[in-house]
């Protein structure tokens, strides 16, 4: 527990292996299948002291063989990982956890994400940033709330919501954003999913659920 609050606050919204937690177990006791009885008991523990969920997400380390979709080279097993999720009703995590900065982040998180689902949740690179430069998002310009914005894209790569993938077409390689296992995640998606269909519904709306917590 201690080890994934510490994660958490150093690297906020970063998916924590199991491997990782599984070796701080492992380094001490030996007892077989000791690890499963261990993080099953910090998911547990973390609901009950912290109101944080430790949710389990799958990442898929499946490597795509662009020139050859039908190459089975590249597969290899997926690997489990954690983060820690507010459980907080939602009105006490407006009142006392999401901040003005936070709020911003979320939502311009939920605009990429909305972005890349509705191009079919795969998006070139320039695609994408045609898209958000419509917004003033542009990659080579300092943003005045945001900062950096590449910097902003690979924090999102690095917490999983989106994935950068190298592809080779026609006119050499290039690269494609694609939705990453926090974003399908089904509490997530459904989030997503109801943003955009408000979206869609009616063009003046406002982002009054967060999808980051």
């Amino acid at each position: 527990m201690r080890y994934m609050l510490f994660k958490n606050h150093q690297q906020h919204g970063v998916p924590v292996r199991r491997e990782e937690l599984v070796q701080i177990i492992t380094k001490t006791y030996k007892t077989r299948n000791l690890s499963n009885h261990v993080i099953q008991r910090a998911q547990e523990k973390f609901r009950d002291i912290f109101g944080f969920e430790m949710r389990e997400l799958i990442r898929s380390r499946q490597t795509k063989n662009t020139k050859n979709p039908q190459s089975s080279q590249g597969a290899a097993p997926d690997v489990k990982c954690y983060i820690l999720k507010s459980i907080l009703p939602e009105d006490l995590q407006k009142r006392y956890v999401i901040t003005k900065d936070s709020s911003k982040t979320s939502s311009l998180t939920l605009l990429i994400v909305s972005v890349i689902s509705l191009c079919g949740e795969k998006v070139p690179e320039e695609t994408l940033w045609s898209h958000l430069g419509r917004l003033g998002v542009k990659p080579d310009a300092e943003h005045p709330v945001f900062g950096e914005m590449k910097q902003f894209i690979d924090s999102l790569i690095k917490q999983r919501y989106i994935v950068k993938e190298k592809v080779s077409g026609p006119n050499g390689d290039a690269f494609v954003y694609d939705l990453a296992e926090k974003t399908l995640d089904q509490p997530v998606k459904a989030k997503l999913d109801a943003f955009i269909a408000k979206m869609v519904k009616k063009d003046d709306f406002t982002v009054d659920t967060p999808m980051v917590s």
